[in-house]
């Protein structure tokens, strides 16, 4: 399937999504099961640990690295900064997102007119002079019309449109648009309406509506709730900042000579399991995969985070291996527990399928080390916390 928009107001087949075939990924035959897909079970415990910054390297096969001096855990001392206060304008965003989280919806039909504050999952890609856009592939991408949390004005563009339609719409790319280079510059965005449903907010002047919302009995109660429940979202935040900035401060100074060939597989990895595995499905041909990978490939900052998370989980291995960091067979067990709890799998045929499956299974170790390694780390260091105690 050709999908260029190169027409600004051209919603034909051509220039839409459709519900063909899966298309090949670079490099295999069409039909062919993806080679860098994984096992059902190991991409869902690769995304549980991956969810926190500490995890973010697990997909690396670090045996292929070279060895790297293991750092010293003396003197590791880092100050966390004061966050912001909370503002007004936090505060009613927070409030209406509860709204929305919480109003009685109704399903739109397919044909039907889509309004202001409905909610409405779609299928999207941008493209910039008729290629596809790094970042830009979602699907099941839930949003309110009318509030910004893809990209600027984006959700607007959606009111009038109607239930089940492709289109495309014209976005011009805002500066927090994490690929640079598409700053300032006009995209199209082929989308596809999945599903719509209409909202009834709650009158934030009614005291009978709003305080169905279970935060208090009227919008000041509601508000005091609210700034209690942002400085606990904080407080859990400057904790990972400060154990991520822990393993930044170890790891600063360390040169690993990583060749680029081996960054161009890990992006490629975690592309396939995103953007790629979606373009497959929706029947892309291998070329236009093709170019949006080598666009990721390209990404300066990509490049760069990939790096540091590589130097982060070499490190760590290294320090595991001077500091003798062993562990025993029932605390991969309670891992495994873990990831079984959290994601709702059996734990039974997780057990089963890992002693069939040795590759996934060393994984499994792998991760459970790396994540101990980082906590060794952890409890050698100093956290500072601006306005409070050391711990």
């Amino acid at each position: 399937m050709t999908m260029s928009p190169k027409n600004d107001s051209a919603q034909s087949k051509e220039t839409t999504m459709s519900e063909e075939q899966p298309g090949a990924m670079p490099g295999e035959q069409p039909g062919e099961l993806p080679k860098a897909q994984t096992k059902l079970h190991d991409q869902l415990m690769r995304n549980k640990v991956e969810a926190t910054p500490k995890g973010q390297s697990l997909t690396f096969d670090l045996d292929s690295l070279p060895e790297v001096f293991a750092p010293s855990l003396d003197n590791l001392v880092v100050t966390v900064p004061l966050p912001a206060p909370v503002t007004e304008e936090e505060l009613l965003e927070r409030f209406y997102e509860i709204c929305y989280d919480l109003a009685p919806a109704v399903a739109r039909q397919p044909g039907e007119t889509i309004e202001a504050n409905d909610r409405v999952i779609i299928d999207v890609i941008g493209f910039v002079a008729g290629k596809v856009m790094p970042f830009s592939a979602k699907q099941d991408l839930e949003l309110i019309v009318g509030v910004d949390t893809f990209l600027q004005g984006f959700t607007a563009l959606l009111e009038g449109q109607t239930v089940g339609e492709s289109v495309v719409l014209q976005v011009t790319i805002p500066e927090d648009y994490p690929a640079a280079q598409f700053h300032g510059q006009n995209a199209a965005f082929a989308i596809d309406i999945k599903y719509a449903e209409a909202l009834t907010l709650p009158d934030p002047d009614n005291p009978e509506q709003i305080s169905t919302l279970g935060y208090g009995s009227d919008l000041e109660a509601i508000m005091a709730s609210i700034v209690e429940e942002i400085y606990v979202e904080r407080t859990s935040e400057l904790l990972e900042l400060g154990d991520n900035m822990v393993l930044e401060a170890l790891v600063q100074g360390v040169f690993v000579d990583v060749p680029e060939e081996l960054i161009d597989e890990e992006i490629r990895r975690r592309w396939l399991l995103t953007e790629g595995q979606f373009m497959a499905q929706r029947s892309f041909s291998v070329q236009e995969q093709q170019e949006a990978l080598d666009a990721m490939l390209q990404e300066a900052g990509l490049r760069a985070e990939t790096y540091q998370r590589l130097k982060i989980a070499l490190c760590l291995r290294s320090i595991a291996e001077r500091d003798n960091l062993t562990i025993k067979a029932d605390e991969v067990d309670a891992y495994l527990d873990e990831i079984v709890e959290v994601l709702g799998l059996d734990g039974h045929e997780l057990r089963q399928s890992l002693k069939e499956d040795e590759a996934s299974r060393n994984e499994i170790v792998s991760q459970y080390i790396y994540l101990r390694a980082v906590d060794h780390v952890l409890s050698h260091a100093t956290i500072h916390f601006e306005g409070a105690e050391d711990v």
